[in-house]
């Protein structure tokens, strides 16, 4: 098997490229899960002044943590819907 030579960089047949974007969707709904899954926990963890560690020894706060869970998930997604609509346009040719 060989895949097929069509000239245009980049260009993927179409099978592929529906391939491609339901995977960005996918990923970007599952960035999107654990967002809204960290998100009440974070909220939680700073309105009751969480921490770890040992107390008296070294203690952090829990919620920056989550908070960048959060942020870094969000992102990500907004990443994945880029690249959907980059899967979309070279599906519509």
């Amino acid at each position: 098997w060989r895949p097929r030579r069509t000239g245009r960089t980049g260009h993927r047949p179409p099978p592929a490229a529906a391939g491609d974007l339901f995977a960005q969707f996918a990923g970007a709904a599952m960035a999107l899960v654990l967002a809204s899954a960290v998100w009440p926990r974070a909220l939680r963890a700073f309105e009751r002044g969480e921490i770890e560690g040992i107390p008296g020894h070294f203690t952090l706060p829990v919620w920056p943590f989550l908070l960048i869970i959060v942020i870094g998930s969000g992102l990500l997604a907004v990443s994945f819907l880029i690249s959907a609509a980059g899967a979309a346009r070279r599906l519509r040719g």
